[in-house]
């Protein structure tokens, strides 16, 4: 495959012209409007600082706003957190009693077989002298 190499050409400012004086004239329309509204407030005309002044005035009860749930919502994460270890710890406390009854049952199932066993050897001598009573 070969490649052959373009020539880089200049930039060609009067093609890009149009669309930048266009911008441009946005830029100062947009300008223009700022300054020809007036504060609601004071009826001053809106500058770059009292237009940053009013934004912070309408912003500031927002932003505080968003603060103070963001607050709560850390508040409710913790209590939550606190929450499920609360729960952690009451279901190892659950699990751990389980595993003791189990081994307790376990234990008891162990002796019940052990007493199933005596009383079956029982019964077998009973019958056997039983049965050497009745022979004799």
């Amino acid at each position: 495959m070969t490649t052959t190499d373009t020539p880089t050409t200049a930039l060609d400012l009067d093609a890009i012209r149009p669309a930048t004086d266009l911008l441009i004239t946005q830029l100062r329309e947009a300008l223009g409007e700022i300054k020809a509204h007036t504060h609601p407030a004071s009826g001053e005309d809106f500058n770059c600082l009292n237009l940053v002044s009013w934004l912070g005035e309408r912003m500031g009860p927002v932003l505080r706003r968003l603060a103070d749930e963001q607050a709560e919502t850390r508040k409710w994460q913790e209590r939550n957190a606190a929450l499920a270890d609360e729960f952690t710890a009451e279901a190892d406390r659950f699990r751990a009693a389980l595993a003791a009854e189990q081994t307790r049952t376990s234990r008891l199932e162990d002796a019940l077989a052990a007493t199933e066993q005596q009383a079956a050897s029982m019964r077998i001598a009973l019958d056997r002298a039983d049965a050497e009573a009745e022979g004799r």
